[in-house]
């Protein structure tokens, strides 16, 4: 019997947050069967691996990113899928991917990995990041501006499209789940029982939001300059329409367990 197919080990069950831009929403389903050695996987194509991001270029085409580094790509909004071949991204445990423009894109991965293309994710340029920490999340308000974020209490900063990170003083060791920026200033990094929140490009952070439960906050999205939304592992949802002054729970129905967030929300029950 063949080795079954690899898992992210930061977090194997939870997809990541995709579609930035785009104004369907799209779920990418793939279980990971075990192959044996005397088969080859046919059909459908593209083959299995657990797909952690996807993203969509504000007018061109999708990605949706492996995390052994298959990397697939759309032209007709989600309803068909190629890989990009030959295989621009070397075998590894990849954690997020964003296009800050149709040729710009960025990818983060595990022990410090960064990966940029500037043609569209034909090829792909290794960057350094300075670190040998996780690496889990990526932000890019804009084209120049962008910030990364991973375990220890990593955050990256960068001011020329993701040529060069910068890191940037932190306010905790533990690990960053996720985080999201409203502009070249304004952000929220999530970790563990904290919600934290900057308006001078990480100078300082301000405590928003606090669990005073067992829960803790997963994935963010921000849908506007006000209003945000996180999600707990536990499947629980809260919003803020006033900047994180005040969160509210929204109800999400029974047994539910949220994959992630971007321009609409899905869920994994």
């Amino acid at each position: 019997m063949g080795k079954p197919i690899k898992k992210n080990p930061l977090n194997p069950a939870t997809p990541r947050r995709g579609l930035r831009f785009a104004p369907t929403l799209f779920v990418l389903l793939l279980i990971p069967f075990l192959s044996w050695s005397q088969w080859n996987w046919v059909n459908p194509l593209p083959g299995p691996d657990w797909y952690m991001a996807m993203d969509f270029t504000s007018s061109g085409p999708g990605f949706a990113l492996g995390v052994q580094g298959n990397l697939i790509k759309t032209n007709d909004a989600g309803f068909t899928w190629t890989e990009v071949v030959p295989k621009p991204i070397p075998e590894g445990y990849y954690t997020d991917m964003l296009f800050a423009d149709q040729n710009t894109g960025l990818i983060t991965g595990v022990g410090g990995v960064i990966l940029r293309s500037g043609d569209g994710g034909v090829s792909w340029s290794s960057i350094s990041s300075g670190t040998g920490h996780d690496l889990r999340s990526l932000s890019m308000p804009d084209p120049l501006h962008g910030y990364i974020t991973g375990n220890q209490g990593t955050i990256l900063k960068t001011d020329d499209g993701g040529i060069s990170w910068d890191p940037v003083p932190t306010i905790t060791t533990s690990n960053f789940t996720d985080n999201c920026f409203t502009d070249s200033l304004t952000g929220y990094i999530a970790a563990g029982k904290y919600l934290f929140r900057t308006t001078n490009g990480c100078s300082s952070w301000d405590t928003v939001f606090r669990s005073e439960s067992s829960w803790s906050f997963d994935k963010l999205f921000a849908l506007n300059d006000s209003t945000i939304f996180v999600t707990t592992g536990q499947g629980f949802l809260f919003r803020t329409t006033d900047v994180g002054k005040s969160w509210t729970r929204l109800n999400t129905g029974p047994n539910n367990h949220f994959g992630g967030l971007n321009d609409g929300l899905y869920r994994v029950a």
